[in-house]
């Protein structure tokens, strides 16, 4: 009947969705899904649209990371699909460092640690090489300058490995002017004023003659020159025990019987001055004075302990603790200040134990025991234990 008001609904198949009515006759308006009846019949058609599929999921690519063993590697992410951007990490052991990363499967190209995931399972390896151990501490030579007397001459630098080149510089008193360098020891060819350092410790000798002193020209007093501190008598250094720890002893140094000021007058430096055998010490001048002097002091083991006797019959087992060293060596003697002493060496620090047989009855003996260790060929031994006394019976 006009006037009646209609609406409509739509259901659409499995895989459609509705789209819109479409007026076929009638004349009428749609609002929506409803209109309202006019004055003709009406027919109205509803149109549907298939739902579309949706799209495959995408495949994942897993990405492995194996080593050498000596260090270890990661990869974030360590899965993703194709054109996944994948950072490499390389850890190495203790010893080793990174070399370089290996594709072993997947196809992929590295760069800057980084690559992007293609069409494949990823499998890389990283791999590390050792580190080469630091090259040997080269030995040090000292120069030592000396003079007729007649003036002072100094050396720069005062000590170093072989082939290092030192410059020599001469300042002569007043009245004297500088004639030659004389090489005393060392084999080395000296040329403008310059030397370089062989395979042992260099000493050379500044030469001057005299010369006559020109008229005095009124002129305004002249600055001091600087004091080479060459010129100076170092106190010697005793022996010192080896502490595990760098020993800096302390030493005198005095010019023309003159006991200089360390801090202000010079300062100390100390080379090779913590391991068993020769160490150095530098005097470099401040101040008033200038250059360098160069003396030596020996660290030695630490005496040997727990030395212990026990005598059977005419045999002396004789003990001690062991010490980081080369060696031991012990003396015995029918005298107290052990002249005439018998020593037994003994070349394996891990023995703490010997015997000595076939000794006389009746007789008190006095033994002793150091330790000693071989450093670049050369000996150094600890003081003397206390000596221990023992009578055969």
């Amino acid at each position: 009947m006009s006037g009646t008001h209609v609406t409509l609904v739509a259901a659409p198949n499995e895989g459609y969705r509705f789209d819109k009515w479409e007026v076929v006759s009638g004349g009428v308006s749609l609002s929506g899904s409803t209109f309202t009846i006019g004055t003709a019949n009406v027919e109205i058609k509803a149109h549907f649209t298939k739902i579309p599929e949706p799209d495959p999921e995408p495949e994942i690519y897993t990405v492995k990371v194996s080593d050498d063993g000596n260090g270890q590697g990661a990869a974030t992410p360590s899965s993703g699909v194709s054109g996944t951007q994948v950072t490499l990490v390389a850890a190495p052991n203790e010893g080793y460092k990174f070399l370089k990363w290996e594709v072993l499967s997947g196809g992929v190209e590295i760069s800057g640690n980084k690559f992007t995931i293609g069409t494949a399972n990823v499998e890389v390896k990283a791999c590390f090489e050792k580190i080469p151990e630091a090259d040997p501490v080269p030995d040090v030579y000292p120069v030592k300058v000396t003079t007729d007397g007649n003036g002072v001459g100094a050396a720069d630098p005062v000590s170093g490995p072989e082939g290092t080149v030192v410059t020599l510089t001469a300042a002569p008193f007043e009245g004297y002017r500088f004639l030659k360098w004389e090489v005393l020891s060392g084999g080395v060819e000296i040329s403008e004023n310059k030397v370089s350092i062989g395979k042992s410790a260099v000493e050379i000798k500044a030469v001057f003659e005299t010369v006559e002193a020109p008229a005095p020209e009124p002129s305004p007093e002249p600055e001091p020159e600087p004091i080479y501190i060459s010129g100076v008598k170092i106190s010697d250094i005793k022996d010192q025990t080896f502490t595990g720890k760098a020993i800096k002893p302390k030493v005198t140094v005095t010019f023309k019987d003159q006991v200089l000021t360390e801090g202000t007058d010079y300062t100390l430096s100390y080379q090779k001055n913590k391991a068993i055998g020769t160490a150095t010490v530098t005097v470099t001048g401040t101040g008033k004075y200038t250059g360098t002097a160069v003396t030596t002091f020996t660290i030695i083991p630490k005496p040997v302990k727990g030395l212990s006797l026990k005598a059977e019959k005419t045999d002396l087992t004789v003990k001690w603790k062991k010490a980081a060293v080369t060696g031991y060596e012990i003396q015995y003697s029918l005298k107290k200040n052990f002249k005439g002493a018998e020593t037994v060496t003994i070349k394996k620090a891990k023995i703490t134990k010997t015997v000595i047989k076939d000794l006389k009855l009746k007789k008190t003996y006095y033994i002793r025991i150091r330790a000693y260790k071989t450093v670049k060929g050369k000996l150094y031994y600890s003081e003397w234990s206390k000596p221990k006394t023992i009578t055969i019976k």
